[in-house]
Formats: C-alpha cells, structure tokens, sequence
C-alpha cells in the first residue's frame, strides 16, 4: 500500500471517528458515570457500611413473659451491644432473668431496603440517557423508599 492510500485511509477512519464522538456527545451518551451519580454511590456505600458497624439492637425475654417479640435496644456498635436491662416480667417471687441481646435483624433489613431503592432511584433519575421507563423505574424505586422510610420511623417510634 502506498503511503497517499494510508494517508486517505487513516484520514477516513479519523473522520468516522469523529462524527461517531460528536453524535455522542449531541445526543448525551457517555459510556461513564458522571460525578453526581460517584458522589450517590459512595455516600450509598458509606452509610450501607454505618448502619452494619451500628445495627439496632433487640432485647428478648427467655420465660415468654414480657415482650414476645421483644423490645427494641436502640442501636450501639456492632462489637459492643448494649447491656441488659431488668424489663422481662416474672409470676415468680424471684426477680426475673435478664433479657439476652440480639441484633434486629428485621429493622436491619428494613435499612438496607431502604437504601438500596433510594440509591436505584436517585441513580436512575441521574442517568446521563433517560428514558420514560428509566424515570417511571425510579419513580418507583423513590416511591418504595419513602414508604420504608416512613415505615422505619414508625418501627422506631413505636418499638415495633
């Protein structure tokens, strides 16, 4: 091949190339992530990994008296649980046994349903090319999340 037959091949490739970038950036897409959706998914990380180093905590009563269900202990790190407090009830003369500590698996679920659909949500509404089911997706996915979050609060007022 003649070097004025690279010439104008390179130089057409280099054209096409062109376009192809300047039709991407018309039309919006880029292949990455902008900072607005890094900044959400490393708050999303950040707080995923404060709500497992502090979960909520539970206190249950071993002789089925008192909470069945049990009676929320607030939340405290995950290497120190809260200590027992005398809450479980006795028939018995004798003062009841302490309660055993557990970790709420059920609130701490609720947390991470609650932060996976915000995150889904908020990253969907921040797509660089969004569609209408991209938006009605994270309409969704917001919608779940306000609900859980109010569902959480209650959890929390009322010690469910």
């Amino acid at each position: 091949m003649t070097y004025a037959a690279q010439t104008m091949r390179s130089t057409a490739t280099s054209r096409v190339r062109e376009k192809e970038s300047r039709e991407k950036a018309q039309s919006g897409i880029s292949d990455r992530m902008n900072k607005q959706r890094w900044i959400i998914v490393i708050v999303a990380a950040v707080l995923f990994c404060l709500s497992e180093l502090v979960p909520p905590w539970l206190y249950k009563c071993e002789s089925g008296y008192g909470y069945p269900a049990g009676y929320p202990a607030g939340y405290h790190f995950i290497v120190k649980p809260p200590p027992p407090k005398a809450i479980c009830i006795s028939s018995d003369p004798l003062p009841a046994p302490l309660p055993a500590v557990f970790k709420d698996s059920i609130r701490l679920n609720v947390q991470r349903t609650i932060l996976v659909f915000l995150t889904l949500g908020l990253l969907l509404v921040l797509k660089n090319r969004r569609t209408n089911l991209h938006l009605v997706f994270a309409f969704l996915a917001l919608c779940i999340s306000a609900v859980g979050l109010l569902f959480l609060g209650l959890m929390i007022r009322f010690g469910i």
